[in-house]
């Protein structure tokens, strides 16, 4: 799984209590980094954790989901219910699993595990 964003919280939680069930690598907030990082690792889950991200930052993930369905990569995205509606608005179709905060490290586990197993 590889995780993106601005919520270092819920990427350090999901370092600590998602790591028994998932491989997590972190890659920076630069597009070309993500792109990279895409190419180089081919994760089954792309992790992006929202946080305050600009207009402009939430739209460059519609390019990066063209390389996720093109490499058939899930994209999960984590946020408020206002940071995940404003997100959509913005990134329409990017996310395949939406999951908003509060929300537990377990919960966060049990929800991609059971989108992978369906997809």
């Amino acid at each position: 799984m590889l995780v993106t964003g601005k919520n270092e919280m819920i990427i350090d939680d999901m370092f600590a209590q998602l790591n028994d069930m998932f491989e997590i690598l972190a890659c920076s907030d630069r597009y070309a980094d993500r792109m990279r990082h895409i190419d180089l690792l081919l994760p089954q889950v792309f992790c992006i954790c929202l946080n305050g991200e600009t207009s402009e930052e939430m739209s460059a993930y519609a390019e990066i989901k063209r390389k996720l369905t093109s490499r058939d990569v899930m994209a999960v995205l984590i946020g408020s219910k206002e940071e995940c509606e404003s997100f959509q608005s913005r990134a329409i179709q990017v996310a395949d699993l939406i999951l908003t905060r509060p929300i537990t490290a377990d919960k966060i586990k049990t929800e991609i595990y059971d989108a992978l197993i369906e997809k």
